[in-house]
């Protein structure tokens, strides 16, 4: 009697410092995983450039342009080539992209509105595929479309009372059958911080390195520190400002539990394994002290390094 007495107090106290190690450290795995977990560092200027894009103009909003409430029906894109490219001999097409194709006179687009020969990435997978939301108006692409112009023509439709039983369809650019294509411009071959479309590009979503098949065991936190992997990595650096972990201040942990809110599919897209601030700007956010405001606003990568203050550290099962 008196063994097994002690050997049930040994079982709670055993219980209690793990409940207090998972309390200070984030979850802890069951007891019986006996998975191997890979752990990896994501500087904060390594995030998915030139992947997600907007395709609404958020400089000023013209009433044809794509609005809250509209859905998109249709979506095609198109990336510029070489005139003298002759592998897209029979797939190229004169083009004309705007950042307002209702405005195309506009003295101020003059320098980003771009012209010559492109390509539908629905007769070429050169550069991959890509997917678009209907009505929060983004695409991802599958892959990064660097140093290339991309332009879309959408067709949207527009309810025209509250009970959504009426509608008009309208459509941005025009793709006349013997003459140059109209299409509204979404990126620039060399974007520049000053152009309406640099601010069509995300920058606050990271990969996690593939999909996600147990969102539960994936843990995600975010230190203040110079770690560029788990090897140089100091134990000290600190992943809270003032008592509140940074993955709670910048939106990604909204019940304070100290663990990213894995389930949640507006910021872990478990089939693509990213990870999304609620925020494009996260490490520029103004609940932040010391913010990295020049990671936004240039596109040079050794800049963005060097301005670098915060790294994710990821953890997950390894297979």
């Amino acid at each position: 009697m008196a063994t097994s007495r002690v050997l049930l107090a040994l079982l709670f106290v055993s219980a209690v410092v793990l409940a207090i190690s998972c309390g200070d450290h984030g979850k802890c795995p069951p007891p019986d995983d006996h998975r191997a977990y890979a752990s990896r560092v994501i500087r904060d200027y390594q995030f998915l450039d030139m992947t997600y894009f907007d395709l609404a103009r958020l400089d000023t909003v013209g009433f044809d342009d794509l609005l809250p409430g509209d859905s998109i029906t249709e979506l095609d894109l198109y990336f510029s080539v070489n005139d003298n490219d002759v592998n897209y001999t029979h797939d190229k097409h004169p083009c004309r992209l705007f950042v307002d194709p209702f405005d195309t006179t506009n003295s101020r687009y003059f320098n980003e509105n771009v012209e010559g020969a492109f390509v539908s990435f629905t007769k070429s997978s050169s550069y991959g595929n890509f997917y678009f939301h209907p009505t929060e108006h983004y695409v991802i692409m599958s892959q990064p479309v660097t140093n290339l112009s991309i332009g879309a023509y959408i067709k949207y439709r527009r309810w025209t009372d509250a009970t959504h039983t009426a509608y008009v369809d309208k459509e941005i650019g025009g793709r006349p059958d013997t003459s140059t294509y109209t299409l509204k411009l979404i990126a620039c071959a060399n974007p520049q911080p000053t152009y309406v479309t640099w601010n069509y590009i995300w920058r606050n979503v990271y990969s996690l390195g593939g999909r996600i098949d147990d969102p539960d065991n994936l843990q995600v936190k975010i230190y203040y520190g110079g770690a560029t992997s788990t090897a140089d990595r100091d134990a000290s650096d600190p992943d809270n400002q003032q008592g509140k972990y940074f993955i709670s201040l910048l939106g990604l942990d909204n019940d304070n539990n100290g663990q990213i809110d894995s389930r949640n599919n507006q910021i872990v897209d478990l089939t693509r394994g990213h990870l999304r601030f609620p925020s494009r700007e996260p490490f520029a956010d103004s609940e932040l002290v010391r913010r990295v405001d020049t990671l936004y606003h240039t596109n040079s990568p050794s800049d963005r390094a060097k301005a670098s203050k915060y790294y994710l550290l990821v953890r997950m099962p390894a297979d």
